[in-house]
């Protein structure tokens, strides 16, 4: 019987081009689109291979967090062990059975170790069986199943088999068979995590892995929650161009782009930049355009920009023709007095076609629009970002949802699906809504968001979802969405996990009041909420 020690080593060197082929996949790269014509039209089938990568990835992890808290290894050892580049490293030594059996310090947890270690590689196994790697489902002989996964990391090793893997990726066919071992490979896959919390040497491998990675992992400890500065900008924003909006009979119409301007960036103490379209009319040629720009807001220092014209009203901007322009503007705020001002304009940078009207999400979700899973997953981080900044005040004080939010069609007749927007004619008069003590939900805006990253997963509206027995009141949208959200078997566990917060919104206590306004709120949110989204975005199409 091959131990499993012996299999994690397999695990370890078969892996990364697991990972790999399937990172591939649900990229929507074209490698595999001779050989999986019909197959990637498959919505089931890609959400599957996205699952199976994150679980490699996850297992992955979880072997090399093990092994960096192994104790009486040299760095150089665990490196070895780490890349796997021989499983000789693993098989024929008693060093790392010793360092295991101290590191799991119980007899009982080791064994347990070599048995999950055992399950996960045989579920591997069957995940990549093929006329080359034959394991059936019925296979129980892990000798044999060790074996051939070794010959399979042989041939790996010596560059043999990462195209014709890729060309075997074609017999995920077996709907039935594969969410067993998917299903099985999660579950193994959280015995293992819960065994490294368990051993008291991987108490202090996961506070140490955790520390080491702060910076590699999407840098979320070396980010930080989004400073509440940024929310008040935002609305000071609001509240000044409102008061010079007030220039024709038919308010302009605004649309500002949900994706910062300054993306990544947490300094907000004094400055925010957002980026935006204004419509206005080409009296000449009859036609209503949009207007590129991005407008600085600053608040409690002095501007040091000469370059700049005070404006008294937003019409004022658009006296010349500004066509192949950007236009500039700056929101001034010293001693509660703001003013507007025009700055110096910069080149136009986005090809907009105004002959296509924007479509909204909705327009694009019961279009069935093709969105490709890196989008998805674009749309879902920046709506997610967008709650901390708009929602709760003048900018989205009502509920909100996919037919809030547009897209223009860019030079390439399609929608410009990395810059969502958000439309306003930044209307003065907003009254706060009285809460509905009928809703089950304590924060409608956060309820929405977790509809729509259902919405975007499933490529579906959530009224389809609706059965004949469901009442259409206030609760209907949230009532589907709990109920699909316990059947997303084949998404990721991230997503997953976003959606389930934004439904239950665990981080806040029974009977206390929902508001993005509170810190403990936006805190939740972005820990329980952005920070999954933005590691799954990163593992999955990192940033050259």
């Amino acid at each position: 019987m091959v131990s499993g020690i012996e299999c994690a080593g397999l695990a370890l060197a078969t892996l990364p081009l697991f990972i790999e082929a399937g990172k591939v996949y649900a990229s929507g790269t074209e490698a595999l689109a001779d050989i999986m014509i019909a197959s990637r039209r498959d919505q089931k089938l890609e959400n599957f291979y996205e699952q199976f990568w994150w679980e490699t990835v996850e297992l992955s992890q979880k072997l090399k967090q093990i092994i960096n808290a192994l104790p009486n290894l040299t760095p150089a050892r665990k490196v070895e062990l780490a890349t796997a580049a021989n499983l000789e490293h693993w098989t024929l030594n008693d060093d790392v059975k010793a360092a295991l059996q101290t590191y799991f310090a119980d007899d009982n947890d080791f064994n347990t170790f070599e048995r999950v270690v055992t399950k996960l590689v045989s579920l591997l196994g069957q995940l990549v069986k093929d006329s080359t790697i034959h394991i059936s489902t019925k296979d129980a002989d892990q000798v044999e199943m060790y074996s051939k996964l070794k010959q399979f990391a042989s041939d790996r090793e010596s560059q043999q088999t990462t195209s014709r893997f890729r060309e075997r990726l074609a017999f995920w066919k077996k709907e039935k068979h594969r969410e067993k071992c998917l299903k099985e490979l999660q579950l193994w896959n959280k015995r293992l995590g819960r065994l490294i919390q368990k051993a008291p040497s991987g108490v202090l491998a996961t506070t140490t892995t955790t520390q080491s990675n702060a910076t590699t992992q999407v840098g979320l400890k070396l980010r930080g929650i989004p400073s509440i500065r940024l929310r008040q900008l935002s609305q000071l924003l609001y509240r000044t161009l409102s008061l010079y909006w007030d220039c024709c009979t038919v308010r302009h119409e605004a649309k500002v782009c949900l994706k910062l301007h300054d993306e990544g960036s947490t300094n907000y103490d004094e400055s925010a930049e957002f980026s935006f379209l204004v419509s206005y009319d080409l009296k000449k040629q009859n036609q209503c355009t949009w207007q590129e720009g991005y407008v600085i807001v600053r608040s409690g220092c002095p501007n040091t920009i000469d370059d700049r014209e005070e404006l008294a009203k937003i019409c004022d901007a658009f006296q010349t023709t500004l066509s192949n322009q950007q236009l500039r503007l700056l929101v001034e705020d010293l001693n509660s007095c703001q003013k507007l001002w025009r700055l110096r304009s910069q080149p136009r940078s986005l090809q907009i076609l105004d002959r296509i009207p924007a479509t909204s999400l909705d327009s694009l979700i019961r279009g069935r629009t093709n969105i490709s899973l890196r989008n998805k997953r674009r749309l879902a981080l920046i709506l997610s970002h967008s709650l901390l900044q708009y929602h709760d005040s003048e900018w989205l004080s009502s509920e909100w949802g996919k037919r809030h939010i547009s897209f223009l069609y860019s030079a390439q007749d399609t929608p410009d699906l990395e810059r969502p927007y958000l439309s306003t004619c930044f209307d003065k008069c907003h009254t706060a809504a009285k809460p509905d003590l009928t809703r089950f939900h304590r924060n409608p805006s956060i309820l929405a968001l977790g509809i729509l990253l259902i919405e975007i997963e499933l490529g579906k509206p959530i009224e389809q979802y609706r059965i004949a027995t469901d009442d259409v009141n206030v609760n209907t949208d949230m009532i589907v969405a709990d109920r699909i959200a316990l059947s997303m078997n084949q998404c990721s566990e991230p997503y997953r996990q976003a959606i389930r917060a934004c439904l239950d919104v665990p981080w806040v206590s029974a009977g206390r009041k929902v508001s993005l306004e509170d810190e403990d709120t936006r805190d939740g949110l972005y820990r329980s909420v952005i920070c999954p989204l933005e590691k799954e975005l990163e593992y999955m199409f990192p940033k050259p």
